[in-house]
């Protein structure tokens, strides 16, 4: 199981973003809502590891069992055929609904690194 984004729970209408946790921010993000929200277990797969494709240290997914890197580009690849074929961000489980602060989704919405599925 693997963090793979987030999406508003009540999207405005024309609303059509999935905000990936290929970023920094987004995955910081996430991890944050998991904690504050009492899913430690999901949040404590995300650590910094060292990236061979990319070649430095990043903040990623890792298995439940072995802790093995789940590289960004497979994941992502992984979401985007589930939310194509699904039509929308319903092909993907949702982990956890959370309340996030404006400012901090505001953060992750604005930052000119992201990487966005459109729904």
């Amino acid at each position: 199981m693997c963090i793979v984004g987030m999406y508003p729970a009540r999207p405005s209408r024309g609303y059509c973003g999935l905000f990936t946790t290929e970023t920094g921010r987004t995955m910081t993000l996430a991890v944050r809502l998991l904690e504050r929200s009492g899913r430690g277990d999901l949040a404590a797969t995300v650590k910094y590891r060292y990236s061979q494709t990319a070649r430095k240290q990043q903040l990623t997914n890792g298995c439940q069992h072995c802790d093995a890197l789940q590289g960004n580009f497979p994941v992502q690849e992984d979401a985007f055929a589930r939310v194509v074929s699904a039509g929308g961000p319903d092909g993907l489980d949702t982990l956890l609904v959370a309340d996030c602060p404006v400012l901090e989704w505001q953060a992750v919405v604005h930052d000119g690194g992201r990487s966005v599925i459109v729904v």
